[in-house]
């Protein structure tokens, strides 16, 4: 049976489809996933796609945010999918692992120790079974610890300007784009309360904000940072920090 939404910041659970935003704040993503990391055992999930950009000529200005997370963690394990990706990144002496996160006994079978801080920033939307990968990250998250899940966010500005000009601004590996009421909607259902509740600012590359050709999509994004100040959930994505039900 389907587990209800649990949330820390909110007194009353929504019962209808007009479900009262908690409140929050727009943050900078890299900033914030580093404060959360910094000191702790970290297993970041899905590592391998900004770690294939950053090998690939002609993008100076990649973020590779598991590198980082290394500066700033105590120790840190990285897991994915693809299986090239963590081989280069063993052979720049990380310690990765290849495994299907929606596959429980797959991580398991891993024998790695549970981490404080789990990271799976950027990876639910492309997932066609985000319940089983949820699931997983229970063999993965510490007692105490936490899971930390970021995403796009369907309730971004940016969203209905681009509807506007016949647009859909979307990356074509997404599957589903997540609201702060289904996000929290569906981690409550596989066995997490959400503790806390954030959106992101646009990730906007450097070669975009010196370019006069990315006129538009610059004071966009800069319209829709300034407007989170007030707004937080008109924001470019979503942070979810949750433990495991029953954990107080």
């Amino acid at each position: 049976m389907a587990r209800p939404v649990r949330s820390s910041l909110t007194s009353a659970e929504p019962q209808s489809a007009s479900g009262r935003l908690p409140k929050s704040r727009a943050v900078d993503r890299i900033d914030f996933l580093l404060g959360q990391a910094a000191g702790k055992r970290v297993i970041h999930v899905g590592f391998a796609g900004e770690l294939a950009t950053e090998e690939l000529p002609g993008h100076p200005d990649a973020l590779w945010l598991h590198g980082r997370l290394a500066q700033v963690s105590a120790g840190l394990v990285g897991i994915d999918l693809d299986r090239t990706a963590v081989e280069m990144a063993t052979a720049k002496r990380y310690e990765a692992h290849v495994a299907d996160c929606s596959d429980p006994q797959q991580l398991r079978d891993l024998a790695i120790p549970k981490a404080e801080v789990v990271l799976a920033g950027e990876i639910i939307e492309h997932l066609e079974t985000p319940g089983s990968f949820l699931d997983g990250m229970h063999e993965l998250v510490a007692a105490g610890g936490r899971l930390i899940v970021t995403t796009p966010n369907a309730a971004s500005l940016l969203n209905p300007l681009a509807a506007m000009a016949r647009y859909e601004l979307i990356n074509p590996t997404h599957v589903a784009v997540y609201s702060w009421y289904t996000l929290s909607n569906i981690l409550g259902r596989h066995g997490w309360d959400v503790r806390g509740f954030l959106t992101y600012h646009h990730p906007l590359p450097p070669r975009v904000q010196r370019s006069w050709g990315k006129a538009a999509e610059r004071v966009a994004a800069r319209v829709q940072r300034l407007s989170s100040r007030v707004w937080p959930f008109v924001d470019f994505g979503l942070i979810a920090v949750a433990t495991p039900q029953g954990q107080s």
